[in-house]
């Protein structure tokens, strides 16, 4: 805030390029690269990660201010990718680039 980002924070990206996820596998220590689409079930399990962005947000006082940006991708991926984010909380703002049409 004090250097002027005090109107709006974009977080990119809950759905990224590829549908690639990275997580660190805690039983082994190695880094885990997976391509989960956002219809998926194990799209839907990032529910986690949103509880924790929140709280996080939340304690810096920042979520009012905050959206979640979602990159260019095909229509049927952006909004299966929002409703995840909606059935987690309504309160989520989100923002989103449009992609060119084929």
């Amino acid at each position: 805030m004090g250097v002027g980002i005090d109107k709006a924070i974009t977080i990119y990206t809950p759905l990224p390029w590829g549908e690639r996820f990275r997580y660190m596998n805690e039983a082994t220590g190695n880094y885990v690269y997976e391509q989960w689409l956002p219809a998926s079930t194990e799209f839907k399990r990032t529910g986690m990660f949103l509880t924790d962005l929140r709280s996080h947000l939340q304690k810096k006082g920042w979520l009012d201010k905050t959206y979640a940006g979602i990159n260019e991708n095909a229509m049927e991926q952006t909004l299966s990718a929002i409703k995840v984010i909606k059935e987690h909380s309504k309160n989520w703002k989100i923002t989103y680039a449009r992609g060119l049409a084929p």
